[in-house]
């Protein structure tokens, strides 16, 4: 008779909370998307069954889902549904959640987020798997599974992450970051693979929000509507670059949140309603990349920002507030423009780059730059790290 060999693939589990719409992601769908899965047998557990870019991750062919709260049917199921995430988020310590409701069995665990993610795989009690943290944000500059309360104490913090065989941060400042934080020297870099080809390819699709003619220069911002990412900052910044600049300038805000309404009245009070088109979370940003002139990042803090890169792929020139990750992309503004964090320079910024002969210097160098975040540069090194394990 045959003889039946075990698989020699790595047995890789990532954990992640939903497919919300945002850069942390989009970037695990385009990892799943380029990963060898020759070399590879992938679990993806996803705390609950939800997000606007969870059809695209179930598209993705050979890879596993495991959900730990699926989409609810009916009152029952929702009642179900409310229970076990009160069990998981309030009620059971990170100890028992993993125990009770985390898939087990695998050579590697990967908490694909900080915060609650990592404080459930440092929970793991599999003697033979590795534990891997990624890290999406500066936590040197905004510890927010602290703040939140996530973690009761930053020594409980350092101890979770004490218990991962690696660390890999998004940015080279992120990494730094961790180093200088929590003492640990595990830390390494993978950035956010960035699909070029299926960038291109959406680009060219009809957007679903239908946006009214627009004369003037056509800026676009992206991003989830929360105080950190700094849309407050842009309006206030358009509204000098219209009035005190005379720029004739229209702006599309892509993404949703709990700031939307609040963004809304200062759109209004500015006197820019106008001017400004809020188009909400969409699956497939790049339509309203493809047709702007500018892209604008006035995020307080970020520690890679994939829409930055996502702009470059289509050549848009990009004006961004200083902050890690938009920093370690643009360099000293070699490949766009960097501002303080305020409306008065980030509307300088935006007057610079949209001066004559500006714009097509920045366009070339987006497209430079996209360049040096190829998918292999980056899927290779992914291969390095679980070859070690």
């Amino acid at each position: 008779p045959p003889v039946l060999r075990m698989s020699s693939k790595t047995k890789l589990l990532f954990l992640t909370e939903s497919f919300n719409i945002g850069g942390q992601e989009k970037a695990l769908i385009s990892l799943l998307r380029n990963i060898d899965l020759h070399k590879y047998d992938i679990t993806v557990c996803v705390i609950a069954e939800t997000g606007g870019l969870l059809p695209e991750a179930l598209a993705i062919p050979g890879i596993k889902y495991q959900f730990v709260i699926p989409s609810a049917k009916g009152k029952a199921g929702k009642l179900v549904n409310l229970l076990k995430g009160k069990l998981i988020y309030s009620w059971l310590s990170a100890k028992w959640v993993y125990r009770l409701f985390i898939p087990h069995g695998f050579d590697v665990e990967i908490a694909y987020c900080e915060g609650f993610l990592t404080k459930l795989i440092s929970e793991s009690t599999s003697q033979d798997t590795k534990k891997i943290a990624w890290v999406h944000t500066d936590m040197l500059d905004n510890d927010w599974p602290l703040e939140t309360g996530i973690f009761q104490s930053f020594d409980a913090e350092k101890k979770a992450y004490g218990k991962f065989e690696n660390i890999i941060c998004v940015s080279d400042i992120v990494a730094s970051g961790m180093r200088a934080k929590y003492g640990t020297d595990n830390v390494s870099t993978i950035y956010n693979i960035i699909d070029r080809n299926d960038i291109l390819l959406k680009s060219g699709h009809t957007p679903n929000f239908s946006q009214p003619n627009q004369t003037g220069y056509r800026l676009v911002g992206l991003g989830r509507l929360s105080y950190v990412k700094g849309f407050d900052i842009l309006l206030d910044a358009i509204s000098i670059a219209v009035n005190d600049y005379g720029l004739d300038i229209r702006l599309t805000i892509v993404g949703d949140g709990q700031e939307r309404a609040a963004l809304e009245a200062k759109a209004r009070r500015n006197n820019i309603t106008e001017r400004v088109v809020f188009a909400g979370a969409q699956p497939n940003p790049y339509p309203y990349l493809k047709e702007a002139d500018l892209f604008v990042c006035p995020s307080r803090k970020e520690g890679f920002n994939i829409a930055i890169l996502e702009a470059m792929v289509l050549g848009l020139p990009v004006v961004a507030v200083k902050s890690a990750g938009p920093s370690e992309i643009i360099g000293t503004n070699e490949y766009g423009v960097l501002t303080e964090g305020t409306p008065e320079s980030l509307a300088e910024g935006i007057r610079y780059i949209l001066s004559d002969g500006t714009m097509d210097k920045y366009r070339m160098c987006s497209q430079q730059r996209a360049n040096d975040f190829s998918i292999e540069s980056q899927i290779n090194k992914i291969d390095l790290l679980f070859h070690e394990i």
